[in-house]
């Protein structure tokens, strides 16, 4: 997962400097409270070069790192992620968020292996710039977000790419989460 960067660089909410980072205010908040306080360098890291998702070596195993560890069962989305949508100008349900603390970098998760010797996916490269088709619980498109300009279409005509979300249990007060689709 990662967050469209042309966007959070349009909303100057992007810092590419020496330590890139995010700089939305309700993402750095949430940075905060999952134990990024006494972090040593500009909050809401980001990968180098890549931009558009945390730095992995800090948020370790959350969706929004550039690979994830298919030896895991569980791939937190944090509040972190769910508030920088927000920032860019998502509608979010933070209540959605799973619980997450930033780990100690100096101490890998329990049963981490090193990089090397692990089954990971590799989300590099895995930014779709649209258009995206918005849909209803019914199936029926409600909206539809078109690319930024001069980007790449994708996928290519014929083609969709479909994202399925797991199921969760409700909480109270709150609607079951919908499968999502991004269509050509």
């Amino acid at each position: 997962m990662s967050w469209p960067t042309p966007s959070a660089s349009a909303l100057d909410l992007l810092d590419e400097g020496d330590d890139p980072h995010f700089e939305g205010k309700l993402a750095i908040e949430a940075f905060d409270e999952a134990g990024g306080d006494d972090y040593d360098g500009e909050k809401v890291p980001v990968q180098l070069w890549v931009y558009s998702h945390w730095r992995e070596n800090v948020f370790q195993d959350e969706i929004m790192t550039p690979s994830i560890n298919l030896e895991n069962d569980e791939v937190p989305i944090s509040a972190i992620t769910l508030q920088s949508m927000a920032d860019i100008g998502y509608e979010v349900d933070v209540s959605r968020a799973d619980d997450y603390e930033l780990p100690d970098p100096a101490v890998p998760p329990p049963g981490a292996l090193a990089k090397g010797d692990r089954a990971v996916f590799d989300l590099g490269n895995d930014v779709v710039w649209g258009p995206v088709t918005v849909l209803d619980a019914d199936g029926r498109v409600i909206r539809v977000i078109p690319p930024p300009p001069g980007s790449v279409r994708w996928p290519p005509p014929g083609r969709e790419v479909r994202i399925e979300l797991p199921a969760r249990a409700p909480q109270s007060g709150s609607t079951p989460p919908r499968s999502g689709r991004r269509s050509k």
